[in-house]
């Protein structure tokens, strides 16, 4: 059988910008038309020098600040939004020192669908979790929270920012996880409507916050919903 490996989006969009044949093409399509469009499902490291080059998504340079998971939680807890127990280390060593609680559910700065996160159940369990995160995440900060143990839903959300304090909800779904890997989505929601209620006014908070630091276009935030009925904002994925 063949092995194909997929790079992460932002990887990805980075390869897709610095291509010759890419750029190549972008040059013989403004020979014959004023702009080109380019859509990818992230605007993260998609980065052309030629104005007339638009990409069809948030600025770049806003979408990476906010897809560092470490910054999702200074978002929520300065928007007062309720927030799982977690712990932020500014690198590998740190959190190798100081870390005592286990089991606990690891992720770096940068991560998606479960990829370059994991459950750590014992302290030998770190040092194979940092051999295989991609080194762009080996020298950046690790995010570390409660392992939630009793969750009945993983809802998400997504929604388009506008303008400023103008952010409307999309859809709502639920997310079809396997321990901690995403598999798709369901929709509509099956989740009450006093945690719909909670869920999209939590979401138009966010998306008004981030209008106000230029960010425009979609985005989708994740949720995680417990048997106790607690419903915590966990992933911001601009």
């Amino acid at each position: 059988p063949h092995t194909f490996v997929v790079p992460a989006a932002d990887d990805l969009n980075k390869q897709f910008s610095d291509n010759e044949v890419v750029r190549d093409l972008i040059a013989k399509l403004l020979t014959k038309q004023e702009q080109v469009f380019v859509l990818s499902l992230t605007s993260v490291g998609l980065m052309f020098a030629d104005p007339r080059v638009k990409i069809l998504g948030p600025d770049p340079k806003v979408a990476a600040r906010f897809d560092d998971k470490a910054e999702h939680l200074n978002v929520f807890r300065h928007l007062g939004l309720p927030t799982n127990h977690t712990w932020v280390y500014t690198n590998y060593d740190e959190m190798l020192a100081k870390h005592t609680e286990y089991p606990f559910f690891l992720s770096a700065a940068f991560s998606s669908a479960g990829s370059d996160s994991r459950i750590i159940q014992a302290s030998h369990e770190l040092m194979s979790f940092h051999e295989n995160v991609r080194p762009h995440n080996k020298g950046s900060h690790f995010i570390a929270a409660r392992l939630l143990t009793d969750i009945v839903n993983a809802p998400n959300v997504c929604a388009m920012v506008l303008g400023e304090n103008n952010t409307v909800v999309v859809c709502l779904t639920d997310q079809i996880l396997r321990g901690h890997q995403y598999l798709g989505n369901i929709y509509p929601s099956s989740v009450s409507e006093q945690h719909r209620s909670m869920i999209l006014e939590m979401t138009t908070t966010v998306g008004n916050y981030l209008s106000t630091q230029g960010f425009r276009g979609l985005f989708g935030l994740d949720f995680l919903i417990t048997s106790t009925g607690d419903c915590y904002p966990l992933d911001l994925n601009p």
